[in-house]
């Protein structure tokens, strides 16, 4: 897939589109994408298509995910939807950002607080 198709794709905004790319991304591995999907995950507004990008960043598995998943689970305009944003990071060791996890872990909604645990 060209990097510009996809790009345009997921800053779209059309969810179902969106993931369908990004569930092609995540079937073929695609890591070239990786800095690409980093990208989109912190400037869309759509909160689905940024849950599907945290998703598929995790199904990828490489650690470069892991400081732009916490940069957009601190950003306010994540706030009500960090269930998702926490549930990606399940797969990376993230002791270095143990303060983070447990003040969301004391003060996030259940799907943050479960997750965060």
């Amino acid at each position: 897939m060209v990097l510009d198709h996809i790009s345009k794709v997921i800053n779209s905004e059309n969810v179902e589109e969106a993931e369908k790319i990004l569930e092609e991304i995540v079937k073929n591995k695609q890591e070239n994408c990786i800095h690409l999907l980093i990208d989109c995950l912190k400037v869309t507004g759509n909160h689905r298509i940024r849950n599907a990008i945290a998703i598929a960043l995790s199904d990828i598995g490489n650690e470069i995910a892991i400081e732009p998943l916490f940069e957009m689970i601190n950003d306010p305009k994540t706030l009500g939807y960090r269930g998702t944003l926490f549930y990606a990071l399940k797969p990376f060791d993230c002791t270095a950002h143990l303060k983070t996890l447990v003040q969301h872990l004391l003060t996030g909604n259940f799907e943050v607080q479960a997750n965060s645990f």
